[in-house]
């Protein structure tokens, strides 16, 4: 069986976020999500990660909701994500984020999680250029993800 991952990483000083398609190194491949990976740069810090899964038609709508984004300037709630786990409640939350301060603007991607009322949270700064290649990267994989090879 095939065993591809597809994934490209955005960065900005001190976090990052991976979006990727399909997970190597499991057999068979984990296909028909899409996942999000926010991280920190800094080393050692593994467990603030947060990954969120998202279904085809959840990466489509954040392809969707980063052109909005852009276009009214405006941010925009794109999924909410409930569910229990051992920890307690989790939510999770993804926020693309259309920001102006101090005569500067720019866009970016956040993400928030709360486990029994604890939360974290990372944002991501990214360009115009970035946002909308995200914006296509959701789109494409959201598409590509529905074929998944038997």
């Amino acid at each position: 069986m095939e065993n591809i991952s597809y994934s490209y990483t955005f960065f900005n000083k001190q976090y990052g976020v991976e979006v990727k398609k399909g997970v190597s190194g499991i057999k068979p491949p984990i296909t028909g999500k899409i996942y999000l990976r926010f991280f920190p740069l800094e080393k050692g810090n593994k467990d603030q990660q947060i990954i969120v899964k998202l279904t085809p038609s959840e990466a489509f709508a954040g392809s969707i909701n980063i052109k909005e984004t852009i276009r009214t300037k405006k941010s925009v709630q794109t999924l909410i994500h409930k569910f229990d786990t051992d920890s307690g409640p989790t939510v999770t939350s993804v926020k693309f984020d259309a920001w102006e301060r101090n005569g500067r603007s720019g866009y970016g991607i956040a993400v928030a999680r709360t486990v029994n009322g604890k939360g974290k949270q990372i944002s991501v700064s990214l360009s115009y250029s970035d946002m909308l290649f995200m914006s296509e990267i959701l789109k494409v994989w959201a598409v590509e993800s529905c074929y998944i090879k038997n």
